[in-house]
């Protein structure tokens, strides 16, 4: 299921020369924008960066200790797809820029759900992006968004229980 779902993300690479510069867009460059809307945007919410940047690395660790625990091969590393980004050989479960970015959508949308929901729904596109470059099994995505949605749960939970910023 994983190799059939990621054969069929991966096809629209390499069809369109625009496609092609708009998927290494959204997987390099969509991030940034998000990250300085967040910052530059949400003023009157002064505990919104913080917290959803928090979230996010928070995800991250947990990424990386699930990368230690188990190695997934990237697909251009077990299949013969093509490609269109470079990375290094490291583990691709989970995903960390899906888990990165949905934990801090989290946050996003626990402040302010019209919003929020557009920060999900970039996110998506940058984890499916990141599958049709050839960087990620769609497995990766899931489990990315799984970790990224609960830690950015439990990261606004706890938060607030503590330090009262909502």
């Amino acid at each position: 299921m994983n190799l059939i779902l990621f054969e069929k993300i991966n096809s629209i690479a390499f069809q369109w020369n625009l496609l092609d510069q708009i998927l290494v867009f959204n997987s390099i460059y969509l991030p940034y924008i998000l990250l300085f809307c967040v910052f530059f945007y949400f003023k009157r919410y002064k505990f919104l960066p913080i917290l959803s940047l928090l979230s996010g690395f928070i995800s991250y660790f947990f990424v990386l200790v699930f990368r230690f625990v188990y190695y997934n091969p990237r697909p251009f590393i077990d299949n013969s797809s093509e490609f269109l980004l470079n990375h290094s050989d490291i583990s691709s479960f989970p995903s960390a820029h899906t888990s990165f970015f949905f934990a801090f959508s989290t946050i996003v949308f626990l402040y302010n759900k019209k919003v929020g929901s557009l920060f999900y729904l970039f996110s998506l596109i940058i984890g499916l992006s990141r599958v049709a470059t050839g960087l990620h099994w769609p497995i990766d995505i899931f489990g990315g968004i799984i970790l990224g949605v609960l830690v950015g749960w439990a990261t606004w939970f706890f938060m607030n229980k503590h330090f009262r910023v909502a």
